[in-house]
């Protein structure tokens, strides 16, 4: 795989979207690590099982190279959309490795959640009362299809994933959608989270690993999405 970025500040995010102040949103995350297991559902547990028995057989990981998407973002600068699977652009698969089952020394990978609060916002401004449709992430390049199973309040939602090329660099994003939350006082305590695969599938085991710059900066950076995709307020969270 490709080697991570280096550490800056790319025009995250990576949309037409131009309302980024964090301040000038109605929702907040807080957030916490968790190494031990959360709370299943019996699909979730037969899930598990199963991927026991699949130890030592090959996954599927990645997207096949697709026609680039130039997009001018309103940071500055042209960026290239290489890879979109929530829009099924470049979302065919191909076999990257071989994983093996999980020997000695294998670390389970980590439990992290955020949950969802109201935030101090300016009433004039749409952004404070909108809806909250998708968290964005910025994460490695390496963790692309790093994140095993999300939990919306315990119920599992499919993750996406996304790879830009903005100045000769390659950016990678993971996205939690259709979190159909209607307004920052409905989303209050809604506990979102993401269980990261083990070591022995991933080098993103560890949040640390997983979020882009993290073992540099020690916070991973999130965008929240309204419905409409005007308001996308972006901000670091403590890792």
């Amino acid at each position: 795989p490709p080697p991570p970025p280096p550490v800056g500040n790319p025009p995250f995010p990576f949309c037409a979207c131009t309302a980024r102040n964090p301040l000038q949103s109605g929702y907040s995350l807080a957030f916490s690590t968790h190494r031990g297991r959360m709370m299943m559902s019996a699909g979730q547990v037969e899930r598990e099982s199963s991927r026991s028995l699949m130890a030592g057989r090959t996954r599927l990981y990645s997207p096949s190279p697709p026609a680039p998407l130039s997009v001018l973002n309103p940071s500055g600068g042209e960026y290239q959309v290489l890879a979109d699977t929530e829009t099924g652009l470049g979302s065919s698969q191909h076999l990257l490795s071989t994983l093996t089952s999980t020997g000695a020394g294998a670390e389970p990978g980590e439990l992290f959640c955020f949950s969802v609060s109201t935030a101090p916002c300016p009433i004039w401004n749409k952004c404070c009362t909108t809806d909250l449709e998708k968290v964005e992430l910025l994460v490695s390049n390496t963790c692309w299809n790093a994140v095993e199973f999300a939990t919306i309040n315990g119920a599992e939602r499919a993750v996406s994933y996304a790879q830009f090329l903005y100045q000769g660099t390659k950016y990678t994003t993971m996205k939690l959608s259709k979190l159909g939350l209607p307004s920052p006082i409905a989303a209050a305590g809604t506990q979102v989270c993401f269980k990261l695969r083990s070591s022995a599938e991933t080098s993103c085991s560890k949040l640390r690993d997983f979020c882009y710059g993290s073992s540099a900066t020690g916070s991973c950076q999130y965008a929240l999405f309204n419905t409409a995709q005007d308001c996308c307020p972006t901000q670091g969270i403590t890792a």
